[in-house]
């Protein structure tokens, strides 16, 4: 690694590096990116990075060229399972207690009055050898260390083993820096998200928990009331009826708003999302995803209509509705609940009373969606329900 850097051209790089970094919001795939980006603009041959939970540092993710061709990724990845106690014993310990850099350039003659020592029972285990060590706290501005990357190996232009060069310091600090506000970005994202999303199937399931009671409350009231001739008996079954009524508006206002979260957190969602629909590159397309719904629309799955109950969590592999593409597990799965038999402010009081008792309210059609898909498809369903005033609506368009 020559001695002499470029510094412009080197910032100009790690600019373009923050700008990728905190652009990502997924939590479970930028550990990776920070990593593969640090080694990559240091020239190491491997690195680790931890990411701080409480009193431990736990991987977050390992690279390594030289052991990967070796024993696979998968075999690599299953040796670095543990997480470390956050103690000067170690390196990254160290580091996170410290908050300084540490730069070794031999991790193997690190003198005995140092607190930290190299531990070399995974040089042993796997036959590879530790040399350079370039080890960097996760550092917010408060001081606060959310974790720690350590860079293994540095090799020169000629591939050879050599110490990470102390030039690079200030940089890598401010490469960390970006790193760090990544991590925090993506955080509170999926803070965002499991808030929204919780709140979202607690107003479902109350919704529907409250919904049929609160039917045959307010029905065998009224039912109640037709044999009552008191006066003060009338007033007070009035009142229950009214209360009734009050409950069912609430827990269905509360079900909106918690509606128009998600819809909210959906369409956040979409700005920052990076994957794209499998198996056509012109379904990377946007209108393409909505001619996919529409598509779906008219087939009938799913339906022009809002759905009976809508819950959202992560990818369960089955396939979408719109696009036909498997939901994968680190994406979004939109699934909606259609209950055929349904009642409707039009259906008569003892029509209801009388479905309930027979339970007939069980037909029931599900629909798993990507959260992209499900919203092209609730885009087409609202253009189908108010058209704009120069267009006629889809149902009479030839």
């Amino acid at each position: 690694m020559s001695s002499s850097l470029d510094r412009s051209q080197l910032l100009k790089e790690l600019i373009q590096i923050g700008i990728g970094l905190t652009s990502e919001r997924d939590l479970a795939s930028l550990p990776g990116r920070i990593l593969t980006e640090a080694r990559r603009f240091t020239h190491a041959e491997a690195g680790t990075l931890y990411l701080r939970d409480r009193d431990r540092l736990q991987f977050a993710a390992v690279q390594n060229d030289a052991l990967e061709r070796r024993l696979g990724e998968q075999e690599m990845g299953r040796l670095f399972q543990s997480d470390l106690p956050i103690s000067e014993r170690s390196l990254a310990g160290y580091v996170a207690l410290s908050r300084e850099v540490l730069r070794l350039s031999d991790a193997n003659e690190i003198p005995t009055d140092r607190p930290y020592a190299f531990n070399p029972a995974f040089d042993a285990q796997t036959g590879y050898r530790t040399r350079s060590v370039l080890a960097v706290p996760l550092q917010e501005s408060t001081g606060n260390v959310i974790g720690v990357f350590q860079l293994i190996n540095a090799c020169d232009a000629r591939n050879q083993i050599v110490p990470f060069d102390p030039d690079y310091d200030e940089l890598i600090r401010a490469f960390a820096s970006l790193a760090t506000v990544a991590v925090r970005n993506a955080r509170l994202e999926q803070v965002a998200r499991t808030a929204v999303r919780s709140v979202t199937s607690l107003a479902t399931r109350l919704a529907d928990e409250v919904s049929n009671p609160l039917f045959m409350i307010t029905g065998n009231t009224e039912l109640l009331v037709t044999e009552l001739s008191d006066p003060t008996s009338h007033q007070r079954a009035d009142a229950v009826i009214g209360a009734a009524e009050t409950i069912r508006d609430s827990v269905a206002r509360l079900n909106r708003i918690a509606q128009l979260a998600l819809a909210d957190q959906l369409r956040a969602e979409q700005r920052w999302d990076r994957w794209a629909i499998p198996s056509s590159p012109r379904q990377d397309d946007e209108s393409i995803v909505r001619e996919l719904a529409r598509a779906a629309i008219q087939a009938g799955k799913p339906p022009a209509r809002s759905p009976s109950r809508t819950f959202v969590g992560a990818g369960s592999g089955a396939s979408c509705a719109v696009c036909g593409a498997p939901i994968r597990q680190g994406q979004t799965e939109i699934e909606m609940v259609y209950t055929e038999q349904r009642l409707t402010e039009q259906t008569s009081l003892r029509a209801m009373l009388e479905r309930l008792r027979a339970q007939s309210e069980t037909e029931e059609q599900r629909y798993q969606l990507h959260s992209r898909c499900f919203a092209a498809w609730e885009f087409e369903r609202i253009k189908i329900e108010r058209p704009r005033p120069d267009e006629p609506p889809e149902r009479e368009r030839s």
